[in-house]
């Protein structure tokens, strides 16, 4: 039986709406409703193995590099490539449930990406225009089906009929009409208030998705090393909108030279045409978000002391200076940011990426750690508080089973997650990859765990490096 969906326009009786929906094979695809079908049995996918599937479907038959693929699914998370591949490795393994080749429809490109194989298909329009009385109403998320068959139908048609005799056997015809009339309103006004009922419903249930734990984060970085003949620095931190960012120098390099690289640089002298950065002074530090090759956004930190991000992407670093003489300058600034983000965690079914929320900072081998939290979790509104060193209730389901319930814990890309609590101290790290913070918190048997904490933490992040020696030394 066809799909009734809601949404619609209601003509001459008749509830109408046009789709565009992908077919591949036995599949069909709603991005609208970010619902995927084999024939007429619904397939589960999490929130990320959908929009994985969708964007090949958009870009079917081209080769999607890895870096396209992290981008355009995980545009605020910085993640590993062997997310990626366990990701695409579900989608095949999904597919093949269903009869379907998914190795051959999500083709491995060596050294490159992906390609999805299939032979992508819009139907008619016409095909999706729907009538009430032959449809079945199916709410948007699957968690509730209203069908009505045609034997149904018919039943109800004959019971109004026994109805409308049994009420006044002796009305005269255009009478019986008026009743018969009224009754098909009758039902159709139930169906429509049926109809308000699932999506009133699913709209509360979508609102409480996006409800979280309250998080404050500071992120300290110290020792980022601004080699002034590199003219793009990473700093290692993801910024997302809403950030606020702070920039200071932790000192001065090039004495004794004619060159000195300061904050503000060289105010008595102008940036010509030939400079990297023609609207900041000679030398000074300049900052941008974004990524390595599009400076556009970029600013004078001097002149910006606090930055309010209102986009996202990794934050860079460099020396404005003639592009011609990065090669041949010496020394440079070691410089320290601090980042500010508010932030929720939630998980909506069982999305453990929701639940981590986005990454705070990317760690390198050899950097110190520290982390100080405060504040206080409650699994209920209003109920039982927890601190952020947890409690030993029972942790079956959870997020990570061996450690305390309702603790803060990290993880580092995709490795097995740690307890932070309340204090965790300094310590060098041994691997690399970006850090994570959530609460301990069910997920696998009770989804939707998360949205029903209250309360409000913070956590002080610090992060040292290991300066980096300059290429060309003073």
């Amino acid at each position: 039986m066809d799909i009734f969906w809601i949404a619609g326009d209601f003509i001459n009786g008749n509830l109408q709406e046009t789709k565009i929906i992908y077919r591949f094979g036995a599949f069909r695809l709603d991005a609208a409703e970010r619902r995927l079908w084999c024939d007429d049995e619904p397939i589960s996918l999490t929130p990320k193995q959908f929009d994985l599937l969708f964007y090949f479907v958009e870009n079917v038959g081209r080769v999607k590099k890895k870096s396209e693929l992290l981008d355009a699914v995980w545009t605020d998370t910085y993640i590993e490539e062997s997310t990626l591949a366990r990701n695409v490795s579900w989608l095949r393994k999904k597919l093949a449930e269903y009869g379907a080749d998914g190795e051959g429809l999500i083709e491995t490109v060596p050294k490159l990406g992906y390609r999805f194989t299939a032979q992508v298909t819009r139907p008619a329009e016409d095909e999706y225009t729907l009538i009430v009385e032959e449809q079945t109403i199916q709410h948007i998320r699957g968690e509730e089906v209203i069908t009505i068959y045609d034997a149904e139908i018919k039943t109800q048609r004959s019971e109004a009929v026994e109805s409308k005799n049994s009420i006044s056997p002796n009305l005269p015809v255009s009478s019986r009409r008026r009743v018969a009339a009224s009754l098909i309103l009758f039902i159709t006004f139930v169906a429509l208030a049926g109809i308000g009922f699932v999506v009133s419903r699913n709209q509360l249930n979508t609102n409480a998705e996006t409800t979280g734990l309250n998080v404050k984060a500071t992120i300290t970085v110290k020792n980022i090393t601004v080699d002034a003949t590199q003219e793009t620095v990473d700093t290692g931190l993801k910024v997302q909108p809403g950030d606020t960012i702070k920039i200071s120098a932790m000192g001065i390099h090039q004495h004794g030279t004619d060159q000195t690289w300061t904050l503000a640089g060289d105010k008595t002298a102008k940036a010509s045409a030939d400079f990297a950065f023609q609207n900041a002074d000679p030398r000074s530090l300049v900052a941008w978000i974004g990524n390595e090759t599009d400076k556009t956004s970029y600013f004078q930190v001097s002149k910006n002391h606090t930055v309010k991000s209102d986009s996202g992407g990794y934050l860079f670093l460099t020396i404005n200076d003639r592009k011609p003489q990065y090669t041949n300058n010496r020394g440079g600034l070691t410089v320290a940011v601090i980042l500010l983000r508010t932030y929720s965690i939630y998980a909506e079914d069982t999305d453990f990426e929701a639940a981590w929320g986005n990454e705070l900072v990317r760690l390198y081998k050899e950097d110190t750690l520290a982390i100080r939290g405060r504040g206080d979790v409650s699994y209920w509104q209003g109920g039982e508080l927890y601190d952020l060193n947890g409690s030993d209730h029972d942790t079956y389901g959870h997020l990570e089973p061996t450690i305390n319930a309702r603790s803060l814990i990290g993880k580092i890309g995709s490795r097995t997650p740690f307890k932070v609590g309340m204090d965790y101290p300094q310590q060098t790290m041994k691997v690399s990859g970006g850090l994570f913070l959530t609460v301990n918190d069910r997920i696998t048997d009770k989804p939707g765990s998360f949205t029903n904490n209250s309360g409000e933490i913070s956590v002080d992040i610090e992060v040292v490096r290991q300066p980096e020696a300059f290429k060309n030394p003073i």
